[in-house]
C-alpha cells in the first residue's frame, strides 16, 4: 500500500477542511494517508512516503502579490531536499490564486522547474472535480 502525507497551514479552517477531504479521497482510492497541520511536523512524518501535499490558504491583495504566509515559508525551509518525492501543492483561496503556487515552489528545495508540480485548489474546502481527478490519477499510478 502507497503511503501519503498531507501539510497544511489554516487561517479559518477551510485550508485544513480541504487537506481532511483529501486524505478520505485517497483512503478511498487504496492509499494511507496522514494529515497533520504545519505546526505539527517532525522529520520522521516524510520517511517512507511516496506522495507528499504541501497546502496552504492564499495570501495576497485578492488578486496581485499571492503567496504563502511566513509560518509557511518557515515550514518548507525546514523540510529536507524534496528530489524525487512526488510532492503536489494545494491552497484555498477567495478570488484567484494568481501566483500562489509558483510562491510556493520556490520555497522548496528540490530541482523541479516552476510549473511542472500539479496542484489542487478550491474556494470553499471541498475538492473539485480536477482536483479528484488528479487524486485518482496518483492511486491509479500505485498500483502499477
Amino acid at each position: 500500500m502507497k503511503k501519503a502525507m498531507i501539510f497544511y497551514k489554516s487561517r479559518t479552517g477551510i485550508t485544513r477542511q480541504l487537506a481532511t477531504n483529501i486524505q478520505k479521497h485517497l483512503g478511498e482510492q487504496g492509499v494511507l494517508a496522514g494529515v497533520k497541520s504545519i505546526e505539527e511536523y517532525v522529520e520522521s512524518d516524510i520517511e517512507g512516503i511516496d506522495f507528499l501535499f504541501l497546502g496552504c490558504w492564499t495570501g495576497g491583495l485578492m488578486v496581485v502579490f499571492q503567496g504563502p504566509e511566513r509560518t509557511w515559508v518557515e515550514f518548507a525551509g525546514r523540510l529536507p531536499r524534496l528530489d524525487g518525492t512526488r510532492t503536489y501543492l494545494f491552497t484555498t483561496y477567495k478570488l484567484l490564486t494568481g501566483s500562489m503556487f509558483k510562491n510556493m515552489q520556490k520555497h522548496l528545495k528540490f530541482s523541479n522547474a516552476i510549473g511542472q508540480l500539479q496542484v489542487i485548489k478550491s474556494r470553499n474546502g471541498n475538492l473539485t472535480e480536477e482536483g479528484r481527478e488528479l487524486l485518482n490519477e496518483i492511486a491509479a499510478d500505485q498500483e502499477s
